[in-house]
């Protein structure tokens, strides 16, 4: 999901696996909406973003329509809106990302996407070689069940709160600073149709980059490095590898990056709340997981 960037990217990290099926059993439809306010940059982003998203034998569909409005530090304020498809099919081995406002596509395989990422993450770690380790101390991250239960979207649901700290130089300056990422998430008992989602999502990681060996190196460039971003994106990709300990389905969560007082009006730098709004098992239609007529491919 990197052709959203890194505020869409955080809304959809939870739902990967460790299975070995190919295909799903069921097709699966499941809609969410997320909520995003960013003050890690300049100024402060606001996301408003509605995610569908359908799985149908090796086919997966992601349609993101989102309103992102940034206000500058001068007060200046803008919004832009996206609507985005991206379609992936293991078969096939190819993926496929829409702008459906301009009406453009590109398209990449996962092979030349994983040669992509393979070299890009080889180029940043020859950056970090004259960089000396140990400059910032270790992340420390804990998973506590809270031993509360409550239903979503009718199934019984458990929460957990998962905490990385971490200690990185601050973007308003001042050196090394402590910061905390929690995420507090109520997440299903395992099922079927859990299992099976993961399994797909899993295995198009696996096959793209987006997990295994690769994901390790680049969480070890974020360790060398000291900026917050970096030590940042390392919390999310640790927490993300214990969230999906836990199996079952997320069907609400919320996640939350806090500094020092003083880092942001209230301590907050960043918080993204999600909630899966409608969970469908059932068949869909081939057609939706095929590129629509009309369209113009561009290049990546």
């Amino acid at each position: 999901m990197r052709h959203m960037g890194r505020w869409l990217v955080l809304g959809g990290l939870f739902c990967l696996t460790l299975l070995k099926a190919d295909v799903l059993l069921a097709d699966v439809l499941y809609e969410s909406d997320i909520r995003i306010k960013d003050a890690l940059v300049r100024g402060a982003i606001e996301i408003e973003q509605h995610q569908t998203v359908s799985l149908k034998d090796a086919m997966r569909r992601e349609e993101l329509v989102a309103t992102r409005t940034v206000t500058t530090r001068r007060g200046t304020r803008y919004a832009r809106e996206l609507h985005r498809v991206i379609l992936q099919r293991l078969d096939e081995g190819v993926t496929s990302d829409v702008d459906v406002k301009t009406g453009t596509y590109t398209e990449e395989g996962f092979a030349d996407e994983l040669t992509r990422k393979t070299r890009e993450i080889a180029s940043a770690e020859d950056a970090l070689k004259t960089v000396p380790e140990g400059v910032t101390r270790p992340l420390r991250v804990s998973v506590k069940p809270t031993g509360e239960t409550k239903p979503l979207s009718g199934y019984e649901c458990r929460r957990y709160l998962l905490t990385a700290e971490v200690e990185a130089e601050s973007p308003r300056g001042g050196g090394l600073q402590v910061y905390t990422v929690t995420w507090d998430l109520w997440v299903t008992d395992e099922t079927d149709w859990s299992k099976e989602i993961r399994t797909l999502d899993q295995k198009i990681a696996e096959r793209s980059g987006e997990d295994g060996a690769l994901l390790e190196r680049q969480m070890r460039i974020f360790e060398r490095r000291s900026d917050l971003f970096a030590k940042f994106s390392l919390a999310t990709l640790r927490l993300g590898q214990e969230q999906r300990k836990l199996r079952g389905f997320p069907m609400k969560w919320e996640q939350v990056l806090s500094g020092p007082a003083g880092a942001a009006s209230s301590g907050v730098l960043f918080h993204l709340t999600g909630e899966i709004t409608n969970l469908r098992l059932g068949p869909l239609k081939d057609d939706a997981f095929q590129l629509p007529p009309g369209l113009t491919k561009i290049g990546m």
